[in-house]
């Protein structure tokens, strides 16, 4: 009789091991993605926006504020100074995006490319994240893009590069892949825009899955300002929606992005005097009315996207 009992008891703690494990994926599976919005500074109106929306806010510490030589040394004082400019209490919660871009990054894709190791150089990013996570341990910290984007060259050899982030990913709280756009649909097509998209959101999201960390994709309503003909044009609404819920739409395994960044920086454009940006802002009476519609129209969509995956 005892060693039924035994056995019976055995076999209950691991029907409820297994149970948990099928409910807990299940229940992360089940969760609507977080939409936040992305910028330096908070515009007049975006408080109250945010609130009525009931959307985030995330701030971002650009590259001048981290290495304002670009020369992949960091400068500590001046980016900690950053640090407690949006945190100033040692206590303060929230989610901070680094970017860290420039000659730094590209010696780690140039390296990864090439199937060489970056350990130097993916230590300083490391470093980075170290002291953020010191100076603020409540709050959650993660770099922008920190993989190597691909629009064409979508090769194994490609994804393989990508393992060169790992060990940032497993340092990092959230990762903040950019999976911007570059074309309309009807340049070259959906299915090579969702290839685009799927496959590096995949890169993403099997590395994410090795180090255990959050995937919140970064998204941006303008094609990429590295396309002559599109750059910096406002995408259409339900390509910008239909994109957010392709990239939703992904799993690997149990893992998704659960959150939704989108860049909004449009000030930034605006006073740089870009053309396509005025353009667009011509027929509002101020500036601060074309930035409202805009933040209505692509949270909408973003929300519309989230409502519509079954996650």
């Amino acid at each position: 009789m005892p060693e039924i009992s035994k056995n019976i008891g055995y076999k209950y703690r691991l029907f409820i091991a297994i149970l948990y494990l099928v409910l807990s994926a299940n229940y992360c599976s089940s969760q609507k993605a977080k939409i936040f919005i992305c910028s330096k500074d908070k515009p007049v109106g975006l408080d109250e926006f945010i609130k009525k929306q009931k959307v985030g806010h995330i701030p971002i510490i650009y590259n001048n504020d981290i290495d304002p030589n670009d020369d992949g040394i960091l400068d500590v004082a001046l980016f900690i100074k950053k640090i407690l400019f949006y945190f100033p209490n040692k206590k303060d919660t929230g989610i901070c995006v680094l970017d860290w871009e420039g000659k730094l990054f590209e010696t780690i894709e140039s390296k990864a490319k090439a199937g060489k190791p970056a350990d130097f150089e993916i230590a300083q990013y490391i470093k980075a994240i170290k002291i953020a996570k010191k100076e603020r341990p409540k709050v959650k910290w993660g770099f922008y893009d920190m993989h190597i984007r691909e629009y064409y060259n979508r090769t194994a050899a490609w994804k393989k590069a990508n393992d060169v982030f790992l060990p940032l990913y497993k340092e990092s709280d959230i990762l903040f892949p950019s999976i911007y756009d570059f074309y309309p649909d009807s340049v070259l097509g959906k299915k090579a825009q969702y290839e685009y998209l799927d496959d590096n959101i995949q890169v993403v999201l099997k590395l994410a899955k090795v180090a255990k960390k959050p995937v919140y994709a970064f998204v941006w309503h303008r094609f990429h300002d590295s396309t002559p003909e599109y750059g910096l044009t406002a995408m259409e609404k339900k390509q910008f929606q239909e994109h957010m819920e392709k990239i939703l739409s992904n799993r690997a395994g149990s893992y998704r992005v659960t959150g939704l960044v989108w860049w909004m920086e449009d000030a930034y454009w605006f006073n740089g005097k870009k053309e396509r940006v005025l353009m667009e802002a011509a027929s509002f009476s101020t500036f601060n009315d074309y930035q409202n519609a805009i933040w209505s129209r692509y949270v909408d969509a973003m929300k519309m996207a989230v409502k519509n995956i079954v996650n």
